[in-house]
Parts: C-alpha cells; sequence; structure tokens
C-alpha cells in the first residue's frame, strides 16, 4: 500500500467535507449544543413540571364521601409537604370520571371507614391512571393522607394502652449508599452518554461517508478517481480514514461537551438554582473518570468510530444518490438509538466476556459500565478487538464492493 496515495484520497475527502458548511455543522455544533440540552435541559424540565404539578390541587372524586371520617378527608385537603391539597368532588361511575379527564382520580368508600383502629382493615378503591406520570403525584398525595389518617388511628389505640408509636416498629430500616463517585456522577440519566457518543460519531462521519460515495456517483467524479494508478485497497483505506476523520472529531467534542456539562451542574447550577445539590447530580448524566477512565474511554471511542465509518462506507457505497444513501443510514441511527435506550435495563444483563463481543451492544455497554466505575482495561480490550476485527471485515466488503462495476452506476 502507498500511503502517499492514501493521503491525497484522504486529504481529498477532508478538504471536500470541510467545504460543506452544513457537514461542520453536524460536526461540531451537535455535540456542543444537543449534549448539554439533553443532560441539563431533561432534568431541570422534568424537576419543574412535576414540581408545578404538586403545587396543583387536583380534583379527586369520590364515591361514599359519606363513610369518609372528617379527620380524613381535612388531611386530603389541606396543604401539606407534599405540595397543595387536593379538591374533592363527587362522581358516580369512578372509572368513567378518570378516563374522560373529569377527575385525575376517584376514591370509593365500599365501606364506612373507623375513627379507631382494632378489628379489620377497610380498603379504599383509588382509581387513576396507572400509565400516566401526572397521575402519580396526585396518588403520592393520597397515599399519603390515608397512611398518616392510618397511623393516627394506631398511635391513638396505642396511647390508650399506655404504650409508644415504635411500639409496632420496633426495627427501622435505615438506608445508606454505597454508590462510588462514578456513580453518582452517571445517575438514572447515565444510559445517555453511550448514546451522545456513538450518535455524535455517526453524526460525524455520516456526511462524509455519503459525500465520498453517493455524492461522487452523482458528480461522476468517482469514474475519474477510479482509474486513476490509485489501487482499490487505497481508496478504502483513504476514504475510510477520512470519514473516520470527521467522526473522531465529533466523539472528541461529545466528550469536551460531557465534561463542560459536568463542571458546570457542579460549580455553576448550585448557584443559578440556589440549591446545595442541582438536579443534574440528583439524575446524573455527567462523568467522573480518573485518567485511565478517560482513556480507555478515547481508546473504545476511537475504535468505534473506525469501525463505524468503515460500515457507513459500505452501506452507502450502494446508494445511487445522497437521498438514498441518507435513507439507508437511517436503520443504524435507530439501533443506536434503541440500543442506548435500552442500558435503562443494563443493570439486569448477566455480564460475559461474548457480550462485550457483539458489535456496538458491547460498546454501548462498556461505556456504561466505564462512567459507572465497573468497566475495566480487560472489558475494554474486548470491545477495542471486536471493533478492530469488525473494522477489518468491514473494510475488506467495502474493498470488494469497490472492484465491482456496479459501483460506477449511477441509474
Amino acid at each position: 500500500m502507498r500511503w502517499d496515495f492514501v493521503l491525497k484520497v484522504l486529504f481529498k475527502e477532508l478538504l471536500s467535507t470541510w467545504r460543506d458548511s452544513r457537514t461542520l455543522r453536524a460536526t461540531i455544533l451537535m455535540p456542543l449544543i444537543l449534549n448539554p440540552l439533553i443532560l441539563l435541559g431533561l432534568p431541570i424540565l422534568f424537576n419543574s413540571t412535576q414540581s408545578s404539578e404538586v403545587e396543583k390541587r387536583q380534583v379527586v372524586g369520590v364515591i361514599g364521601l359519606e363513610r369518609m371520617p372528617a379527620s380524613l378527608k381535612k388531611l386530603l385537603e389541606t396543604d401539606s409537604v407534599q405540595g397543595k391539597g387536593i379538591e374533592l368532588k363527587t362522581v358516580t361511575d369512578a372509572t368513567k370520571s378518570v378516563q374522560d379527564g373529569d377527575t385525575e382520580a376517584t376514591l370509593v368508600f365500599k365501606q364506612t371507614l373507623p375513627t379507631e383502629a382494632g378489628g379489620s382493615s377497610v380498603p379504599i378503591e383509588v382509581h387513576l391512571k396507572l400509565s400516566s406520570q401526572k397521575s402519580r403525584v396526585v396518588a403520592d398525595k393520597i397515599s399519603t393522607a390515608i397512611d398518616t389518617f392510618s397511623n393516627q388511628l394506631v398511635a391513638k389505640k396505642l396511647a390508650s394502652v399506655g404504650l409508644p408509636e415504635q411500639t409496632l416498629r420496633p426495627v427501622v430500616a435505615q438506608t445508606v449508599s454505597a454508590d462510588t463517585v462514578a456513580e453518582k456522577a452517571s445517575g438514572i440519566f447515565g444510559f445517555f452518554i453511550p448514546l451522545l457518543l456513538l450518535s455524535g460519531i455517526i453524526a460525524g462521519g455520516q456526511s462524509t461517508a455519503i459525500d465520498s460515495t453517493a455524492g461522487e456517483k452523482e458528480r461522476g467524479s468517482l469514474e475519474a478517481l477510479l482509474v486513476t494508478p490509485i489501487s482499490r485497497f487505497e481508496v478504502v483505506i483513504g476514504k475510510t480514514l477520512g470519514v473516520t476523520a470527521f467522526a473522531l472529531l465529533s466523539a472528541f467534542l461529545s466528550i469536551i461537551s460531557l465534561l463542560g456539562t459536568g463542571w458546570f451542574s457542579k460549580n455553576v447550577l448550585p448557584r443559578l438554582m440556589k440549591s446545595d445539590t442541582p438536579l443534574s447530580q440528583l439524575f446524573g448524566g455527567n462523568i467522573a473518570l480518573d485518567a485511565q477512565g478517560y482513556l480507555i474511554l478515547l481508546l473504545i471511542a476511537l475504535t468505534a468510530a473506525v469501525m463505524l465509518s468503515a460500515l457507513m462506507l459500505n452501506i452507502c457505497i450502494f446508494a445511487k444518490s445522497f437521498k438514498e444513501a441518507q435513507t439507508y443510514l437511517v436503520p443504524l441511527n435507530l439501533v443506536v438509538s434503541f440500543g442506548s435506550i435500552g442500558l435503562q435495563f443494563a443493570d439486569f444483563l448477566q455480564r460475559s466476556s461474548l457480550l462485550y463481543a457483539i458489535p456496538l451492544v458491547g460498546t454501548m455497554i462498556s461505556i456504561l459500565d466505564l462512567i459507572k466505575g465497573k468497566g475495566g482495561f480487560g472489558v475494554a480490550m474486548i470491545v477495542v478487538v471486536t471493533n478492530l476485527v469488525f473494522t477489518a471485515i468491514f473494510v475488506a466488503l467495502a474493498l470488494r464492493s469497490f472492484k465491482r462495476e456496479q459501483v460506477l452506476f449511477r441509474n
């Protein structure tokens, strides 16, 4: 292989992409803007919507209001640490009133509630939409009021026989966090980090991959390139390196953006929100690694970028036009998106060497494990070797495609 020819192809691809302002915006601006927007915006939006809902007085339907003690009614309607109380409304159909949106929930009292503890428990039916996020707020308010009412009856009964409230709770569990610094930083939104990194790699490299294959077919420049003294293998290597260069640039900017978001969350956001614990730290989505951890992350990102670049080159070479190539890349974006979202359930997976050897899947899980402080050098090497092996396979397939006459056909 003649590296001077490879570098000429690489320089041509870099220059062509650099002149495309749309590609530069996708490569540079997307990781710098989208990452903070997701990792900071989502927690703030989630908390603000939940807080505003807590401060509303939800309308709750009641069937059998005469069976409800006045003390429980007061607990339900009075403002508390849970936020505003609820407004009770008499209805005739518990399920229909919730389904029609007339009430957020409905309480059904089929029996008169006791005013003192003793005897059997009396059930209260609570009708609500379990699939609705809004229903969780009113459910918490109702549950807190009912638990408080029940505890008051028990405390009153115990006091009547000279026993303290703690009689029924001789043992109390105290939860102590065993999370590492990395696990606290990544939090419940940690699964977004592999998604942002791999999406950034694809977004950074796909324009170059499309332009260097389907784009050149449309312009008629691919024929001119293939009749030069440059071998097909040198063409494939040069184009793969060109796609990888912009994919890596996007990946590097994504990591820089994640570090900046974490610093902003820790040092600036608490002052803006006037809180000791900012929301982004509660929900996570930040990286807290040592020097070795960042090196491993960069190594995984590097090999993933090379593999995805070779894969995108293979996909786009079959397209006859720029738009057709964009369509062919949609499934790849969907695989990364749905796979990364599925990482929410990664704690249920049984870790094995075979799992990390699955292309893309192993990469996403290894990144998640790394930012949670679980991934080691050995696991990273499995992922790196897997990425390099599949890179060689994709390069070989691309070379085979470039050697076929059909690669020149535009119609």
